[in-house]
């Protein structure tokens, strides 16, 4: 979900949607890109600096609601049951499939245990070891390496503030939690001597008896992330 945070001398007025224009320049070649649409979650008028402050989301925002069940019958696929939840949030797709999505839900498990759609988005792409993301209003997978590299020279060292965090990885462990952490899974079986692991808890859709059924995808999915 993409945010933008900023603060205004003006009020912003009859505005459905804000786009956020950035230009940027280095060595005297300059490159322009808008980010957007945005819609306004929250509008602060701050008296003493006579200044409105705004918190900004993406369309992702309209799943930020209480789940009310979807007219579906079950039991169902994981992919069926996701189209009908963008169906029924009028989000659009290209996603024909999803690695998990073959695998049945028997009943309605978010009836009634206080979610919004967006928590139910997120066991879906926790389920199958993916990242939705909008770009103009279609919802869509992310790839975690684009296969691009990023030159870092010297010059740049000196004149931008960079900093490296932690190395962790490459990822060679899934595991699933649940129970307050009390009863955990491993995949694959043999673990290797050093564990770089992820960890999914109390995720719904796995927190059944067939939760071993998601491990072997999930695993071809994520294993070697750095």
């Amino acid at each position: 979900m993409q945010g933008l945070q900023f603060t205004s001398k003006e009020r912003i007025t009859n505005a459905n949607k804000v786009y956020l224009q950035v230009i940027a320049g280095y060595n005297n070649n300059y490159a322009t890109k808008l980010y957007g649409a945005y819609y306004i979650k929250e509008e602060n008028y701050n008296a003493s600096t006579k200044e409105y402050d705004y918190i900004l989301y993406d369309e992702i925002l309209k799943t930020m609601v209480k789940y009310e069940p979807i007219n579906i019958s079950y039991p169902t696929t994981i992919y069926n049951y996701f189209r009908q939840l963008l169906n029924k949030l009028n989000i659009s797709t290209n996603i024909n499939s999803l690695p998990n999505g073959t695998i049945n839900i028997e009943s309605d498990i978010y009836d009634g245990i206080n979610f919004t759609y967006r928590s139910v988005l997120e066991d879906i792409a926790q389920a199958n070891g993916v990242l939705f993301y909008l770009e103009e209003g279609v919802l869509k997978i992310a790839e975690f390496d684009s296969g691009e590299t990023a030159i870092i020279d010297d010059d740049i060292l000196k004149n931008t503030n960079i900093q490296f965090g932690e190395h962790f990885g490459a990822i060679n462990v899934i595991t699933l939690s649940r129970s307050g952490e009390s009863d955990n899974i491993y995949y694959p079986e043999q673990l290797p001597e050093i564990k770089h692991e992820i960890k999914i808890i109390d995720n719904q859709l796995m927190n059944n008896n067939n939760r071993d059924l998601f491990l072997p995808n999930l695993y071809n999915r994520l294993k070697g992330i750095e």
